[in-house]
């Protein structure tokens, strides 16, 4: 199993790596999938997104194709407010204590934690996995 690329997101002017994925909900609506060839092993979702968190939203700055999973052009230099996105963005930010080709929700130490709602930042935390002993994702919920 091939450890997947990250989205990369731009939070208070530094750039991080991400395992979330805030274009999928959209994707899945718009786009039809083409799975039948596969050039790029390291990203099964055929995009990389570029992202920036800016004023409490979150925006989408560049789209970077993948493979061949979907019909779009890379693009550069979008600015598109992620209206579409509900959830959470983890930021690691504490040293990796788990290293495996699985993105596992506690290979950090911590995480900053940003939710949104309609692409608006709603509520910021940290999770601190230091005294994570268990392998069931439940407990970060």
């Amino acid at each position: 199993m091939t450890k997947q690329i990250k989205e990369i997101v731009v939070y208070k002017n530094e750039e991080y790596g991400v395992n979330d994925t805030p274009l999928d909900p959209y994707m899945d609506r718009i786009v039809e999938k083409k799975i039948d060839i596969l050039l790029c092993t390291d990203c099964w979702r055929g995009y990389r997104g570029y992202w920036e968190i800016r004023d409490d939203k979150l925006y989408l700055n560049q789209l970077e194709e993948r493979g061949v999973f979907f019909d779009f052009p890379s693009c550069s230099d979008l600015d598109i407010f992620a209206g579409w996105y509900s959830g959470e963005i983890n930021i690691p930010t504490g040293k990796e204590i788990k290293c495996n080709f699985r993105d596992e929700p506690h290979n950090h130490e911590e995480y900053l934690v940003l939710e949104f709602k309609n692409g608006v930042l709603q509520n910021s935390r940290i999770r601190d996995n230091r005294g994570y002993k268990g392998s069931l994702p439940d407990q970060f919920s």
